[in-house]
């Protein structure tokens, strides 16, 4: 990373031959690739402004009020005594001769470019210590025998421990390890042997001893010379993670409905247990949704395509599904994958069937009512042909006030009954109180429809268990369409079997009349 530094470079009581020479040095200091500048400010005394910078003093300007700027900035004595403990507290020169000029010359760019480096060094440092200091994660550095070097102050707060009792140790001293537990050495030793940054989950106890988790990222540390010197670490606390994961994924495996959840790709990341009980807890990660959803459920016929099915082995029954989807988004509004849940609907489906049946069905004789007659024709289809029975129990109110509503009613069931067992095939309805409509499949020749309509006479006709006088009383009469076109109204085609039954009633031969749909 390139830092565009200014540098200042203060002369403190210089003659201008010398500072004519200064400049000009400091205008060759500068190497290729390096960024910065050089500014040069003349001036008869330091101040502390000056500190931090490179100063050169000329004759006696150096004193010890100055001295304490020593540990940060860069001084150059010029025409002044040689002095070995200068040099050792960190005095970059002392030239005691100017009339040298190369000697001089050569003194000034070493200078520049000391202060240049400790400058450059110091931003850096700087920025390191800035960003140890602001970041919400740990970090940290260690040297090749695991003891941490630099440290910020998630690490100082986690284990409550001075800085001193920190840098220079080994995590075991510092988390109050056991000395057998590994820690991180394992990772560390794996990052320094193999030179590449690699992620790790670790954990590590905070000062009352509760356990942290970590997503954590480390690499080599290098020098200039590519030696790696120990590595530097990243350490992301997850335990609220990981504890919200935990109570998430509690969460959705005590649900009854199979729960998926997948990528942007409608890839599988996690399932909860009830889709591992119905997979047998076959592995199905980063699978396609879909390619796992059409090996294990199939879609129900006739269904909409959120409906499936699935045979139950353990329960030997068909179980039926209902899919739900919903976008899956992070905090800014991106999607980011998809949350599916299957619920079984089976009870629903079953009592959903159950209520469409009662509401089909006459809840005396078990047949269809007309909305149960005018549902299955419509099913039917309109291209083709059906013969159709309107079947009438005459007088029948005489049952009911001699004999009782209940011997009518009963009277009626086996009535229906009866129809049922020698029409098998057909759809029976119970039209009013006391006529049924039957729907005869349309590829009976009309020698078979008359045999059926004769046989259903003849049985009702001498249907047992009741006094004579009910059979003599409530004759029963039929009136047959034969091969009707099913274009036609159903309203309009049972009208027609009502012409044909009253031809019937006036017949002194039969009691059913046959008449044609074309």
């Amino acid at each position: 990373m390139q830092l565009n530094i200014n540098l200042n470079l203060y002369l403190i009581g210089c003659p201008k031959e010398i500072l004519r020479l200064i400049k000009k040095a400091s205008d060759s200091a500068l190497l290729q690739g390096e960024n910065f500048n050089v500014n040069i400010t003349a001036s008869n005394k330091p101040d502390k402004d000056m500190r931090g910078f490179a100063i050169i003093l000329y004759g006696d300007k150096y004193d010890s009020s100055i001295s304490e700027y020593i540990d940060d900035t860069e001084f150059l004595l010029l025409e002044h005594d040689y002095d070995i403990s200068l040099i050792k507290s960190g005095v970059s020169d002392i030239i005691s001769d100017c009339s040298n000029v190369e000697r001089l010359y050569g003194a000034v760019i070493n200078l520049i470019r000391r202060a240049y480096l400790r400058r450059r060094f110091e931003l850096r440092d700087n920025m390191s210590k800035t960003y140890y200091d602001m970041s919400d994660n740990m970090l940290w550095t260690k040297d090749l025998k695991d003891l941490h070097m630099d440290i910020n102050h998630f690490l100082i707060d986690l284990v409550g421990k001075p800085v001193e009792k920190i840098e220079g140790k080994h995590e075991i001293e510092i988390y109050d390890l056991d000395p057998n537990d590994p820690g991180c050495g394992e990772s560390d030793n794996y990052v320094r042997t193999n030179g590449l940054s690699s992620s790790f989950f670790e954990t590590m106890p905070d000062k009352s001893g509760a356990k942290h988790h970590f997503a954590v990222v480390k690499s080599p540390w290098f020098d200039n010379q590519g030696r790696i010197v120990g590595t530097i670490g990243i350490g992301k606390d997850v335990t609220e993670l990981m504890n919200q994961q935990s109570r998430f994924n509690t969460f959705i495996n005590s649900l009854d409905y199979i729960i998926v959840i997948t990528d942007c790709d409608n890839n599988i990341i996690q399932v909860n247990r009830a889709f591992a009980d119905v997979t047998d807890d076959a592995a199905v990660s980063a699978k396609s949704f879909n390619s796992i959803l059409n090996e294990y459920f199939t879609p129900v016929l006739g269904g909409t395509d959120r409906d499936f099915s699935r045979y139950d082995e353990e329960k030997q029954s068909e179980r039926y599904w209902h899919l739900s989807t919903f976008s899956l988004r992070d905090f800014w509004d991106e999607h980011t994958g998809n949350i599916y849940i299957l619920e079984d609907v089976t009870t629903q489906k079953e009592q959903s069937r159950q209520l469409m049946k009662m509401m089909r069905t006459d809840s005396l004789t078990g047949t269809n009512n007309k909305a149960g007659m005018y549902d299955n024709f419509n099913r039917l289809d309109k291209n083709s042909k059906s013969s159709f029975f309107l079947i009438s129990l005459d007088n029948f109110r005489y049952i009911g006030n001699f004999y009782g509503h209940e011997t009518a009613d009963k009277f009626l069931v086996d009535i229906a009954h009866l129809i049922v067992n020698i029409l098998p095939e057909c759809d029976v309805t119970r039209y009013s109180e006391n006529e049924f409509f039957v729907q005869i499949p349309g590829n009976l020749y009309e020698g078979q429809v008359r045999k059926r309509a004769r046989d259903l006479v003849e049985r009702i006709s001498a249907i047992s268990g009741y006094p004579d006088d009910i059979i003599q009383k409530c004759p029963v009469y039929i009136g047959v369409l034969y091969d009707a076109e099913l274009s036609e109204y159903i309203d309009t085609i049972i009208k027609k079997c009502e012409v044909a039954m009253l031809r019937a009633k006036k017949s002194n031969t039969n009691r059913y009349f046959v008449s044609y749909g074309s």
